[in-house]
């Protein structure tokens, strides 16, 4: 904590293993900084700004980030588990790859156009959050749950795992992969050509 109590704003500094495991961080600015293999678990960062900053390799488990900013902020090789980004200042601009975000949870965000890349998002939690025009490449996204969400031209049409209620979400012009959108087709009751040849041949079978 010595490091950070010496200034109010940071830039163009690289912090490697820093270990601030459930510190309490308040007021800091920080522009073109990057944190690597940083262990910041736990740890709570209120009214901070991060801008054009990077998170490498970093333990971000359970972080909180409560009225910070976050702009041109990227995540790479993180691991997220349970980290909430429900509290950070309106429209963050963050970019997520090969990180581990099992149990994340966004609530009531503007997450438009942001990019997960090659995450593991199972189990996470995403409500009444704008999503529109957001990128999911190549993620695992079972379990994870959308709920009142606006998932409009999102393209999740490489991830696996994904289902949502689309009578719960708005989801114009999303892209799907085909197994998802079989999913949801058939939980509204419909039937899907090579999805349901078993029902199908039953009822031309059936006694009339």
């Amino acid at each position: 904590m010595t490091l950070f109590t010496s200034a109010d704003s940071f830039e163009d500094q690289t912090f490697d293993d820093l270990e601030l495991d459930a510190a309490s961080i308040e007021g800091k600015e920080f522009f073109r900084c990057t944190f690597r293999n940083a262990k910041l678990p736990e740890s709570r960062w209120l009214h901070c700004s991060f801008e054009a900053c990077s998170f490498i390799d970093c333990d971000l488990t359970r972080m909180k980030l409560l009225s910070s900013a976050l702009r041109g902020v990227t995540f790479t090789g993180c691991k997220l588990l349970g980290a909430d980004f429900s509290q950070v200042s309106a429209n963050p601009d963050v970019t997520l790859d090969t990180c581990i975000l099992r149990y994340f949870i966004v609530d009531g965000q503007n997450l438009r156009a942001i990019r997960f890349s090659d995450c593991e998002l199972q189990d996470g939690q995403f409500s009444e959050t704008s999503l529109i025009e957001s990128d999911f490449i190549r993620c695992d996204l079972t379990g994870c749950s959308f709920s009142r969400c606006d998932l409009g031209g999102a393209d999740f049409s490489t991830s696996h795992g994904l289902y949502f209620d689309p009578r719960q979400n708005k989801a114009k012009d999303a892209f799907l992969p085909v197994e998802s959108a079989v999913l949801m087709a058939q939980a509204l009751g419909l039937r899907v050509e090579g999805y349901n040849e078993a029902a199908k041949r039953k009822r031309r079978t059936a006694p009339r």
